[in-house]
C-alpha cells in the first residue's frame, strides 16, 4: 500500500498539494482567456478603426469624383457657349 493510504497527515498534505496544483492550473486558464479577451478587444478596435478609415476614403473619393465632374461639365458648358458665341457672331 502507499504511504498516502496509511497516512492521514500524508494524505492530507498530498492533498493539499493537489489541490494547489489544481488552483494554479485554473489561474494560468483564467489568464489566458483575459489575455484572449483583451486581444480581441483590441483587434475590434482595429477593425473598427480600418473600417473608419475605409469609409472615410470612399466619402473622399466620392468628393472627388464628384468635382472631377463638375470640372468637366463646366468645362464642356463653357466650350458649347464658345462655340454658339462664334456662330452667332460669326454668321
Amino acid at each position: 500500500m502507499s504511504q498516502e493510504k496509511l497516512n492521514l497527515k500524508t494524505h492530507v498534505e498530498m492533498c493539499e498539494l493537489r489541490y494547489q496544483q489544481l488552483n494554479d492550473r485554473i489561474q494560468r486558464v483564467e489568464n489566458q482567456i483575459n489575455q484572449v479577451g483583451t486581444d480581441l478587444r483590441d483587434f475590434k478596435q482595429d477593425i473598427d478603426d480600418g473600417f473608419s478609415e475605409l469609409k472615410q476614403a470612399i466619402v473622399n473619393s466620392k468628393d472627388s469624383q464628384f468635382r472631377v465632374m463638375v470640372t468637366t461639365a463646366g468645362t464642356v458648358i463653357v466650350a458649347l457657349l464658345g462655340l454658339l458665341g462664334y456662330i452667332v457672331v460669326g454668321s
